[in-house]
């Protein structure tokens, strides 16, 4: 059991269904070839909408009810993957060439939540993507644009506890919302 001095790195994110993740697995390895780096592993793909950063046990509630509200106020919607890049950070990843306002919404109200309960909450403009390498080698020339694409859908949002290894990151998830009011009967 925690103690009231334990934290949590949080975040808040969406994990791609099976046709997303597979497509996201051809690409992580087809950007490895040609970049390196560390690839993600597979299982732990996700589109973060809001890192919290370290919270502490005592505030768990506070930042779940923030999800519970935040997930029953938004649509449902999709995010088309259908770019790659290669950041000057090392960052691969997959992302859209134009983002829904509804997923810019969507992470928006969590950030301005999060600051009027006085948490951690992220200042820099939103930029959907799906990280599938890290410590790349940048290239001068963009990745070469995916013969296909996927979506991803946005159904979902999930609170996800972030653990640092000697490996990397790894991501297990806490608690999920389906998107949209709660409907009564089945």
């Amino acid at each position: 059991m925690p103690t009231d001095s334990a934290t949590y790195r949080l975040f808040f994110a969406v994990w791609p269904d099976e046709p997303c993740a597979r497509w996201l697995d051809e690409q992580v390895e087809h950007l490895h070839h040609q970049y390196g780096g560390r690839q993600t592993p597979p299982r732990q793909h996700h589109l973060t909408l809001a890192f919290v950063g370290e919270v502490a046990h005592s505030q768990l509630t506070i930042v779940e009810a923030i999800g519970r509200q935040i997930a029953a106020q938004a649509e449902p919607c999709r995010l088309k993957l259908d770019k790659l890049a290669v950041w000057p950070s090392g960052i691969g990843c997959a992302a859209p060439t134009r983002t829904p306002t509804r997923i810019s919404q969507l992470a928006s109200a969590l950030n301005a939540a999060l600051k009027a309960q006085g948490l951690p909450y992220e200042e820099r403009r939103f930029r959907p993507h799906i990280t599938l390498l890290r410590k790349a080698t940048p290239a001068e020339d963009a990745p070469a644009t995916p013969d296909s694409f996927a979506l991803l859908k946005i159904d979902h949002l999930s609170l996800v506890v972030s653990r640092l290894t000697r490996s990397g990151p790894l991501y297990q998830e806490l608690r999920r919302w389906h998107l949209g009011p709660i409907q009564d009967g089945s």
